[in-house]
């Protein structure tokens, strides 16, 4: 729980780096002075302006060269402003670049000490806490080897251990946790609400929406430099990851403006307003484009995949009913056995997690008529696990025991799936769970 102390403060911060096409014109630029420039101006932040009160965990997301690096650099202090003011209030211990403050040729013993010292321990406190050290980092006898000789996931348990356990006011945590395994980044995660509970401050930054959702209930957002919103995690990261999964040529513009939803058409549009309406196959936008391949008795015409709390979107929350409509133009019948619908939701490495059709239950499509278009509905509960994913479409018969496609309808749709909370495995069935004694 946060309090009313602001360990941190903003005041339109800007950062300005001058990029030379040649390494002479340095030299140049030297020479001429301001008569002539040689360089271009990059603005890594631009005015960023906010405060984090003490206790608070907040996150910073946004994609690769929106910033984030600039600005923890500058809060820690191993980077100036070009403009602007950033004010800190107490020790901060900051885990930016993995193993940056380690020397290599130093055992992890050494690293230990000398981390300890810079960071404002006395040989004293360094003594009461080596021990609950060595302990977290938990990497046994490496410990007297040079850090040369460390594994990336070593180096992150060391720095974390040693980080963590000087009570720093503020930490900052940079993306750092992902190399390490998942038994050791819970144990992170279980020590950071130990700070929390203790009023320490974090700054996390991390490319992975639902451990900030986890973690944090305040993100930053920012873009180009600039924040583009800051405000409840949850808002900021369903609207953040709507904007990741538009297509390219929308995420190659300008920074999205949060009041303007850019990356959805006109029906998109209606569809949020009418969560019945579907929408044309050609007129959804997406990070892939539409495969589709099949004899053409029966096409997939216009779909929509609503939930019922975020309608047609490209973020769903775990645990979501929604419902997933779409339309068949009937050209004619094809021959074998009756037709029946389909779909399924795959992951990015191509698994099928969920695949669903008509004839498995037991539903018959007796009513198809060539020349006109009918519509079939699923309704079902969003209990995949969170990440990210894409919907296919199908219209299949058996013929001769062999399963045809009339249709078969890849990307239809690209989506991610959040939850505030933690979850294992690739699918979390509703589950009645009693304890029977005797």
């Amino acid at each position: 729980m946060s309090s009313e102390h602001p360990v941190l403060r903003l005041e339109k911060v800007s950062k300005i780096y001058h990029l030379y096409e040649q390494p002479h014109h340095r030299l140049l630029q030297m020479f001429y002075g301001p008569r002539r420039i040689f360089f271009r101006e990059f603005w890594a932040l631009r005015d960023v302006s906010f405060k984090v009160m003490s206790g608070e965990c907040v996150g910073i997301i946004g994609r690769n060269g929106a910033g984030k690096s600039t600005l923890l650099q500058i809060i820690a202090g191993t980077l100036n402003p070009t403009h602007g003011e950033c004010q800190t209030h107490g020790r901060i211990a900051a885990l930016l670049e993995l193993g940056s403050g380690f020397n290599m040729e130093f055992t992890g013993r050494e690293n230990v000490h000398l981390n300890a010292a810079v960071l404002g321990m006395s040989a004293e406190q360094l003594e009461e806490k080596l021990d609950a050290i060595l302990a977290f980092a938990d990497i046994g006898d490496f410990i007297d080897q040079p850090v040369k000789t460390y594994s990336s996931g070593m180096k992150m348990r060391l720095a974390f251990a040693v980080q963590a356990h000087i009570e720093p006011d503020i930490l900052i945590v940079d993306e750092a946790l992902s190399v390490g395994d998942g038994a050791f980044q819970t144990k992170c995660m279980q020590y950071m609400r130990q700070l929390l509970e203790r009023n320490t401050t974090i700054l996390f930054v991390s490319h992975s929406m639902n451990v900030v959702r986890m973690f944090c209930d305040r993100t930053i957002w920012m873009e180009n430099g600039k924040i583009i919103q800051d405000g409840e995690t949850k808002e900021v990261t369903s609207r953040y990851s709507e904007v990741l999964m538009a297509p390219t040529r929308e995420t190659k513009k300008a920074a999205p403006q949060i009041t303007e939803k850019k990356d959805k058409t006109a029906a998109q549009e209606s569809l949020s307003e009418n969560p019945s309406t579907l929408i044309p196959l050609d007129q959804v936008q997406r990070t892939e484009s539409l495969r589709r391949w099949g004899g053409g008795e029966i096409e997939v015409a216009a779909f929509t995949l609503s939930g019922e709390q975020s309608g047609f979107s490209k973020v769903y929350e775990f645990g979501e009913k929604v419902t997933l409509q779409f339309s068949l133009d009937v050209h004619a019948l094809p021959p074998g056995d009756m037709p029946s619908a389909a779909f399924a939701i795959r992951n990015r490495q191509g698994l099928d997690i969920l695949s669903i059709s008509t004839d498995r239950l037991g539903v018959a499509l007796d009513e198809l008529e060539p020349g006109k278009t009918s519509r079939v509905q699923f309704k079902f509960t969003m209990r995949i696990v969170p990440g990210e994913y894409s919907l296919i479409l199908a219209i299949a018969y058996n013929e001769a025991g062999k399963r045809v496609y009339s249709d078969y309808v890849e990307n239809a749709h690209y989506f991610t799936i959040v939850s505030s909370r933690y979850h294992n495995g690739l699918y979390e069935p509703e589950t009645e769970v009693k304890l029977l004694n005797g």
